[in-house]
């Protein structure tokens, strides 16, 4: 498996050739606009739901609800985490513009660190994510049988 791996892929154990450090500038330039328009995105977003959800909370403890305050908190937490992503998208484009510009190793690095990072936490929220949805399911089962099979809306 080991040679393989080394087969397909070249592991450089010295310095990148110039042909090397080539395509990689073009490919990192091919992605970091995506990446930086992503990273925008995400926090145009973030602001937009920073916005959205209190003022959606506060209408509803104003009709009389208490269930404004969680639709508040969570609404706040989601801001924070897209505003977050989206700044470290920022930052792994602007290393990758760094590169590319300037053969900066300090780019190609920032760049790639960024990027990991991005992948690593949406990769923890996406398994808190099926968590819960797994939770989800059972409650939703065990209501089902607990009431009967019967639901009225």
């Amino acid at each position: 498996m080991q040679e393989d791996t080394a087969s397909q892929y070249r592991i450089p154990t010295a310095p990148l050739s110039e042909s090397e450090v080539f395509e990689l500038r073009r490919k990192i330039h091919a992605t970091k606009g995506w990446v930086s328009f992503m990273g925008v995105m995400l926090i145009v977003l973030g602001c937009l739901m920073g916005v959205a959800y209190p003022a959606l909370g506060v209408a509803l403890i104003v009709m009389g609800g208490w269930t404004g305050i969680p639709v508040i908190v969570v609404g706040i937490v989601i801001a924070i985490i897209a505003i977050w992503i989206g700044a470290i998208l920022a930052k792994a484009a602007r290393g990758g513009k760094l590169f590319t510009e300037q053969s900066s190793e300090l780019g190609a690095f920032t760049y790639h660190e960024k990027l990991r990072k991005y992948f690593a936490f949406r990769g923890v929220l996406s398994i808190i994510g099926l968590c819960l949805l797994g939770v989800a399911a059972i409650v939703l089962i065990v209501s089902l049988f607990t009431t009967g099979l019967m639901w009225s809306f």
